[in-house]
């Protein structure tokens, strides 16, 4: 029961921090009359990760992708997240930007846990990222699905820079 309520949690408040995200980037859109499309960019993915069952953890990465076209990108990350979880995380995700400043992602990674054990996930995420110039800033989420059946989510930002 309880691991439905931190789920439900979880959502709940993905939803909530969500919905306003998705509203402020749909209007920067609109605002937007130039593509800030860079084939180059590095960002650096800070913000809390949430296990099944309500633990939260400081989580932060290097996140590198390379745009094979406008809308489509490929690319590598490496992420860590600290205190009880002692993760580390990396993987190739594949980008899809729709319309600009927007991303969706999906990602073949592994996880391990004290570099003991490892573990193939699936991550699917999607964020915003606004240029200012060559330096991006712009929320993120994404959900982890870990092999073992249990998953992860984490909400933060990514500031970067497109060369």
């Amino acid at each position: 029961m309880s691991r439905q309520i931190s789920r439900t949690r979880f959502a709940f408040q993905s939803i909530i921090v969500g919905i306003p995200l998705v509203v402020s980037g749909s209007e920067a859109m609109a605002a937007s009359e130039h593509s800030s499309y860079h084939p180059h960019h590095v960002s650096i993915p800070i913000g809390w990760l949430q296990k099944e069952g309500g633990q939260d953890a400081f989580a932060y990465g290097l996140e590198y992708e390379y745009r094979i076209t406008e809308k489509i990108g490929i690319g590598v990350f490496f992420e860590s997240a600290q205190g009880e979880f002692d993760l580390f995380t990396y993987g190739v995700p594949i980008f899809y930007h729709p319309v600009d400043p927007m991303k969706v992602f999906l990602a073949a990674a592994y996880e391990t846990k004290a570099f003991e054990h490892e573990y193939f996930l699936l991550r699917v995420g999607a964020g915003y990222d606004f240029h200012h110039g060559n330096f991006s800033l712009g929320p993120l989420g994404w959900y982890d699905f870990v092999e073992t059946g249990k998953y992860l989510g984490f909400i933060g930002f990514g500031a970067g820079y497109g060369f």
